[in-house]
This record gives structure tokens, sequence and C-alpha cells, in this order.
């Protein structure tokens, strides 16, 4: 048994972090797993960590901004993937990959990673005003458990 096992560690309705067997959480069908556990297991942790590499060397060249925010996105997509597998086996938990996908490339697009589109106050707040209602959502969307 690994210690770690990536494989369902991300998934709705799992108790605890992946650490151990299986973990699978005992949801009645039809319930929903706790409002906070959806909201930090759909954001992409992973993906805002790496962001700040994209804004600091991609700097003013936006294509090369552009490319590694879209290989940053590929990178939360294939981890989502295999995380949101049930470690007993059965089928990814799409929903949750493609909103994990579009959460980060939401963050990315807020902290400039594409551009500021020629005025920075008007990005943030808009943006913030799109995440603010995006964040709060997103984890009653259907997702498998």
């Amino acid at each position: 048994m690994a210690l770690f096992q990536l494989k369902g560690s991300l998934r709705i309705g799992n108790n605890g972090l992946g650490f151990g067997s299986t973990n699978q959480a005992g949801l009645v069908d039809g319930e929903r797993p706790p409002y906070t556990e959806s909201l930090v297991k759909l954001f992409p942790a992973e993906g805002v960590g790496l962001t700040t590499l994209v804004v600091g060397l991609g700097g003013s060249l936006l294509a090369l901004s552009i490319i590694l925010t879209i290989v940053i996105a590929a990178g939360v997509f294939v981890l989502r993937m295999f995380a949101t597998k049930p470690a007993n086996g059965g089928d990814t938990d799409w929903w949750a990959v493609v909103i994990a996908t579009i959460s980060y490339f939401m963050y990315a697009v807020s902290v400039g990673a594409f551009s500021d589109f020629g005025n920075k106050s008007a990005l943030a707040t808009s943006m913030g005003v799109i995440i603010g209602v995006w964040t709060f959502v997103v984890p009653f969307f259907p997702t498998k458990h």
C-alpha cells in the first residue's frame, strides 16, 4: 500500500486527502458532499502555484505567457483526470476535471497571465466578480462520488 495515492484523492465525496487505502466516503445516493469539500477539491491549487512562473517568465512576451498558461492548464487537466478516478476503479469525474481547468484559466486571466487588456483595474474588478460568482456556484454542479 502506497503512502500517498493520487487516484481518487481529489474525487468529490472522498473523506480525507487520499492517504492509505481507497478512502471512499459513504454518501447515500443523491446526498451531496459538503460545500467546502467540493470547493476545495475543484480549485486547482497546483496550477495557481505555477502561474507565478507565467507572470514572471512571460513578462512582456505575450506568446510565451500564453504557451506557459496552456502547458500548465494541460497539466492541471491531466492531474485532475487521474486524481478524480476512484482508487478502486471506475470512471474519471469529467465534470470536476473541466471545472478545475476552467477555474485555472479564469485565475490565469485575473492575474494577467495573458495580458492586462490595457486596464489592470478593470480586469481585476471584472474577474473578481466573475470568479466570485463562479466560486459560489461551482460546488453545486453535479459531480460523481
